[in-house]
């Protein structure tokens, strides 16, 4: 394995624990009948929220270019043996 490699799964469990770490603004009940609340709809992101958010938006841009290079240079050396 490559050394990029070895960092797909330090990546893909930050992407999975920022994630699961992010409050939902909708419930269950609203996502399954379309209800909407229109009283926190403009509030914006503070705090550990908006460090959650940009941790995982990095982290799977991170994490899709790391696969990516993986994929490109598995193909190559795959073939070239």
């Amino acid at each position: 394995m490559i050394w990029f490699e070895w960092l797909l799964i330090p990546v893909a469990l930050v992407v999975i624990i920022s994630v699961l770490l992010q409050e939902s603004s909708d419930t269950a009940v609203q996502a399954f009948t379309g209800e909407s609340n229109d009283l926190f709809k403009n509030r914006k992101m503070r705090g550990p929220e908006l460090f959650l958010n940009y941790t995982s938006l990095i982290s799977g841009i991170l994490l899709v270019v790391l696969i990516i290079i993986s994929a490109s240079f598995g193909f190559r050396w795959e073939y070239q043996a």
